[in-house]
């Protein structure tokens, strides 16, 4: 306090400079406050960003129509059956895929198969069903009009709030279409396998480390070994050591480095007699045409060469220009093309 102030001065100035920090400090509480509150609203925000959105039961719009239409428009045939199987309920996708010109209600499912698939249905899905409560698999069916389709068959049992068995669904989906595609490409499959195996000669592929990938079955007879056994190997893994083994692996090593089919005749010693072989090996590509496999064609000649020395195979001459590649070929024509 100054000398000549006066008491009352005094009061009035420490009050006032009381009053003015008293503000400050609750301006900078204030600002403090707002910040935090910033910053929650921040965090909230990343926390319904990165937490999926639930929803309670009581706020999903569903009802019994809802319902009811969500399962007839499906295009999934839809039955719930007693547990015995007889059809208490069916949507308009069921009826259509079975066949039903009335009402299916009332029917069992059973009905609806094909003889063929009954002795399964009894032996098989149901003891499933009831070990596992669910059984999945592809049925053929059959219509009250004699056709038959391919369907996928969803089978499972419904239970009550105390875990008892009330009913059974049945949930139906025609796969015949693709069935069928799948049954034609096995067909052809296997109409190029027999091909294959009832060819006169040993066909196989390699892979471009000369290991075998594929072999019909004169060539299993050949090398005396199965398919599953000369998987992943070579010439020189399964033969002996006094087998043209060397020529075979140039063969193909000309083959990898050119690109280019090749030719050679060799002889191969079975038992006490000596075979004549004419080897091919060709390039294999991919729609990309690179190179991915190697093919292999031989042929025994041994009877054809045997019988080049006949007297009426003599008679029959090659123009001196005829393609020497083709005089091979000739060579394996089977005999009686020579001398019909």
């Amino acid at each position: 306090m100054k000398p000549n102030q006066d008491i009352g001065t005094a009061e009035a100035t420490t009050d006032e400079t009381m009053l003015t920090g008293s503000s400050y400090e609750l301006e900078q509480l204030r600002l403090r406050v707002a910040e935090l509150e910033h910053q929650n609203r921040k965090l909230q925000a990343e926390l319904r960003r990165v937490q999926p959105h639930h929803v309670s039961a009581p706020d999903l719009p569903i009802t019994d129509a809802t319902f009811r239409a969500l399962i007839e428009t499906t295009s999934n045939g839809i039955a719930l059956t007693t547990l015995q199987g007889i059809i208490v309920y069916a949507n308009t996708a069921f009826q259509q895929l079975v066949g039903a010109d009335q009402n299916t209600v009332g029917y069992t499912c059973t009905v609806y198969l094909h003889p063929t698939e009954q002795e399964r249905f009894y032996g098989e899905v149901e003891p499933i069903l009831e070990r596992e409560g669910t059984w999945q698999g592809d049925m053929y069916l059959r219509r009250p009009d004699g056709s038959i389709w391919y369907a996928n068959v969803l089978k499972f049992i419904l239970r009550d709030a105390t875990d008892q068995p009330v009913y059974q669904a049945v949930v139906v989906r025609d796969i015949t279409a693709a069935h069928l595609d799948t049954e034609e490409l096995r067909q052809s499959r296997d109409l190029l396998q027999s091909m294959l195996d009832y060819h006169p000669s040993a066909i196989f592929v390699k892979d471009l480390e000369r290991r075998f990938i594929f072999a019909n079955k004169l060539t299993e007879r050949v090398f005396g070994y199965s398919l599953a056994h000369m998987l992943g190997q070579t010439e020189e893994d399964l033969l002996a050591e006094d087998a043209p083994t060397v020529l075979w692996r140039v063969q193909e090593e000309q083959v990898l480095r050119t690109n280019q089919i090749n030719r050679i005749e060799t002889f191969v010693q079975v038992g006490n007699e000596r075979h004549a072989i004419i080897s091919i090996r060709y390039p294999i590509f991919d729609n990309t045409n690179q190179l991915v496999a190697i093919g292999g064609i031989a042929m025994d000649i041994t009877e054809n060469k045997t019988r080049r020395n006949h007297p009426a195979c003599q008679r029959s001459t090659l123009p001196d220009d005829y393609p020497p590649d083709c005089r091979l070929c000739l060579l394996a024509v089977p005999a009686y093309r020579w001398y019909r």
